[in-house]
């Protein structure tokens, strides 16, 4: 009975396939070469390799710089990109909750206006440099919290002012209903 898993080797002898494939075809160990990081210009390895995915076999290359921490590769389950994407991912998240803070300081500030004639100056400069403590923050708050076209500071401006006019406009509507 043939076993389809085996094969000739071209001498005589029976191999198991899988064997066969990872000792003759597959260059799992790949091949090093000094080349010229395209980030710093330093010496960088690039890395040509075999891995054997789900019974395909795929072809991936890798540059690594250790002068600058650069790293491309074509390879899907890469270990220092993930380990990248995730360090982005990260900052990116914290980013977020960041412009998220200093959206509620503003609505906590408007809530303010709507009842007291004024709020803490250290509160409006407490989200002032929490806007101004990194330099990606003012551009994701205006992507997400601040309409098109309008500037970070601007619609700061028209929040606080509109809900101070909104509470003046109460009070003066109260005042009139009662002189009647």
């Amino acid at each position: 009975m043939n076993n389809t898993l085996t094969i000739e080797d071209g001498i005589g002898n029976t191999v198991y396939v899988p064997d066969f494939i990872r000792e003759n075809v597959l260059n799992l160990e790949g091949h090093k070469y000094t080349t010229e990081c395209p980030e710093c210009g330093a010496t960088a390895i690039e890395k040509d390799y075999d891995r054997n995915d789900g019974g395909c076999i795929n072809s991936y290359y890798s540059i690594s710089c250790t002068a600058c921490d650069y790293h491309d590769c074509d390879d899907d389950f890469c270990g220092t990109c993930e380990a990248v994407f995730d360090a982005e991912f990260g900052r990116n998240d914290q980013l977020f909750e960041m412009a998220g803070k200093v959206d509620l300081m503003l609505d906590h500030l408007v809530d303010t206006l709507a009842t007291q004639k004024h709020v803490k100056a250290s509160v409006i400069t407490e989200m002032k440099l929490m806007l101004l403590s990194d330099s990606e923050l003012p551009a994701l708050f205006n992507l997400i919290y601040v309409p098109r076209g309008v500037s970070n500071r601007r619609h700061i401006q028209r929040q606080l002012l509109d809900a101070k006019f909104n509470r003046n406009l109460e009070e003066k509507i109260n005042q009139a209903k009662n002189e009647i």
